[in-house]
């Protein structure tokens, strides 16, 4: 599991901030969900896989730059 791509949005004039992740899932990672839908995830595991790339991700990310060698599988 990893992000591929992040993107941060910011309109000053309706003082807000958007900020859009894609989140790559591999067939591994798949393989520890319970679940056997055509979707490959409930909608109930997104906010748990927020969770866990986001503390998968804390710490690693210096001047800007996710350190890519510190970043490992979230289910090892």
């Amino acid at each position: 599991m990893q992000i591929t791509s992040l993107q941060k949005e910011a309109n000053y004039l309706a003082n807000k901030l958007k900020i859009i992740v894609e989140i790559e899932i591999d067939a591994e990672d798949l393989s520890e969900f319970d679940y056997s839908g055509f979707d490959m995830v409930s909608d109930e595991m997104i906010p748990d896989i927020l969770v866990a790339i986001g503390r998968m991700y804390r710490g690693k990310i210096k001047k800007g730059k996710i350190l890519r060698e510190k970043v490992g599988k979230i289910f090892n």
